[in-house]
């Protein structure tokens, strides 16, 4: 397992590594960092989402898939709890940012560059992952300001956000599915959001790395002791929340 992680890590690393190297060299220009977040988030990790659910969801097979989105609720909650406990050994200016930085994981992306990879063998995490994070967007999205007191607002509902294009094709292929509608699904129409979905981590990994050599500055003036101490404390104590 250990080595799985690391060699996941390395791809993770190895890709990043190219984002950040086609910003500094300016190969392109910063601004398209934002192009290639919409084509990621927008589109190719929905079609990635749409592909998995479509071609290895089984209602049958997976009776207790309403568990994961239950879990993550509970999960959530506790992790809600010991970040508030955590947040006390950081001091008061960057206390709350570490509390949320602890509360809110990438639940989404980073899991879905890793997984596969470190799970090569279970061929649908990708489908528990995105049952699992069925909900992830609402909090994030609605009621952070429930959780970061720096927030302007303390709830700003968005029905677009809600229902991010990765949350509905996530219920859309659950009814597909249910309904046993797949098979009228054109095989072109399968291959297209494919080939779309094959784009969704290294367009990701690009985005993330570009976007390190930006703040890079502000990321590596932080306190180096609060780096590893937030380091520290993410992976021991807050693993029952990232994975399904």
């Amino acid at each position: 397992m250990f080595f799985k992680t690391f060699e996941a890590v390395l791809i993770f690393i190895g890709l990043g590594v190219v984002g950040f190297w086609l910003i500094a060299k300016r190969s392109i220009p910063k601004e398209a960092l934002t192009t290639l977040s919409f084509l990621a988030i927008e589109i190719s990790v929905p079609a990635l989402v749409l592909f998995d659910m479509l071609t290895k969801f089984e209602p049958l097979g997976m009776s207790y898939w309403w568990h994961f989105p239950l879990f993550w609720w509970a999960s959530f909650l506790f992790l809600w709890l010991i970040s508030k406990l955590f947040s006390f050994l950081f001091p008061k200016e960057f206390r709350e940012e570490a509390k949320v930085s602890l509360l809110y994981p990438n639940a989404i992306f980073i899991p879905l560059i890793l997984l596969p990879s470190i799970f090569p063998e279970v061929e649908d995490i990708e489908v528990k992952l995105f049952l699992f994070t069925m909900f992830f967007p609402f909090v994030l999205f609605n009621i952070f300001g429930f959780f970061y007191k720096n927030s302007k607002g303390k709830f700003n509902f968005s029905l677009s956000k809600t229902f991010h294009p990765i949350v509905s094709f996530t219920i859309f292929a659950i009814i597909i599915k249910y309904l046993n509608w797949s098979n009228f699904i054109p095989s072109f129409f399968i291959d297209i959001i494919k080939r779309l979905g094959v784009l969704a981590i290294p367009l990701l990994v690009f985005v993330i790395g570009g976007n390190f050599y930006l703040e890079r500055k502000a990321i590596l003036g932080f306190p180096k002791k609060y780096i590893a101490l937030f380091v520290l404390i993410k992976n021991i104590f807050f693993q029952n929340g990232k994975n399904p």
